[in-house]
């Protein structure tokens, strides 16, 4: 509770005191002799007590101890109605800083919410562009796979054609070596006569069949090599569909992410709401008295745009 001000009744006997003694009635002459008390309050008193002094000689033949009663009663009468003022002011007082500091506090959370709402929209944002390089990196890696494949379907085309080349040579070996067998027999019968007829033939068929097996021999090691590079094509292909799936998983887990973040800021949006009608049941709560506390309100509003 604030403490009460000096009272008329002790300025009043500072005051008589003063004037008995023939000195200077002055605010700072009381308040010197009294030792406390505000000028204002001081003035207040000696402009009533200076006013009461005029009309002293009203009461002529009324004791002035009777006087000095009443008006010593007035003066409590008066105090206690200025402690009871003051009380209240008080009470108004610490009611306006007790709304002043929601007020505050409701402001900084308010601005709190704002910050996090916008450090979820950057990472959404961050998020949104990753999805977008990942997608773009899984476009990437289709058009690869496409290629392969359209790789591997010419590849095994060629070696279909090579294999069938191969049946072809095969077949004609095997004809060339029926041929052969029925030459030779057909030789035997003339061989005495045709012996050297028949060495050159067969030294003729001879250079072909190994010329054969030679050419035989080299589209076997084309098919080899054929068969390795289409190994090496399936364990990229192979390769390339693994890290196809990582991209896939990874996008999943991204997406998922930002379900979340969507869920998190509308929690936060609805958070921020209830912030601002706190805010205006505060503006709307507030009271409206006397001139002083009209006052005490502007100051408040100037502090707290």
């Amino acid at each position: 509770m604030a403490r009460p001000g000096v009272s008329f009744y002790e300025v009043m006997k500072v005051a008589d005191t003063l004037t008995n003694k023939g000195a200077s009635v002055t605010i700072d002459s009381v308040r010197g002799i009294l030792g406390t008390g505000s000028k204002t309050t001081i003035a207040h008193h000696l402009k009533q007590w200076r006013a009461d002094t005029k009309h002293d000689a009203q009461y002529d033949g009324i004791p002035k101890d009777l006087i000095d009663a009443v008006k010593l009663l007035y003066e409590r009468t008066k105090n206690q109605a200025q402690q009871n003022y003051e009380a209240l002011q008080k009470k108004h007082q610490d009611k306006m800083e007790e709304l002043t500091q929601k007020a505050i506090q409701s402001a900084t959370q308010a601005t709190k919410l704002q910050q996090e709402i916008e450090t979820l929209k950057t990472i959404i944002t961050e998020k949104g562009q990753t999805i977008v390089r990942h997608q773009k990196e899984i476009k990437i890696l289709n058009a690869q796979q496409e290629q392969i494949d359209s790789e591997y379907t010419r590849d095994k085309a060629l070696l279909k054609e090579k294999i069938e080349q191969i049946t072809t040579l095969k077949s004609h070996l095997k004809a060339s070596e029926n041929n052969a067998a029925h030459y030779l027999e057909a030789m035997r019968e003339q061989r005495d006569e045709e012996r050297n007829y028949f060495s050159s033939q067969l030294n003729v068929l001879n250079a072909e069949n190994l010329a054969l097996k030679k050419q035989l021999t080299s589209e076997e090691e084309k098919i080899c090599t054929i068969k390795e590079e289409q190994q090496a094509v399936a364990q990229q292909a192979a390769q390339s569909q693994k890290l196809y799936e990582t991209k896939v998983t990874e996008y999943n887990k991204v997406s998922e992410h930002n379900l979340s973040l969507s869920a998190e800021v509308a929690c936060l949006n609805e958070k921020l709401k209830l912030a601002k009608l706190k805010m205006g049941d505060f503006a709307l709560k507030q009271p409206h008295t006397d001139s002083q506390e009209a006052l005490d309100r502007a100051n408040v509003s100037d502090s707290f745009p």
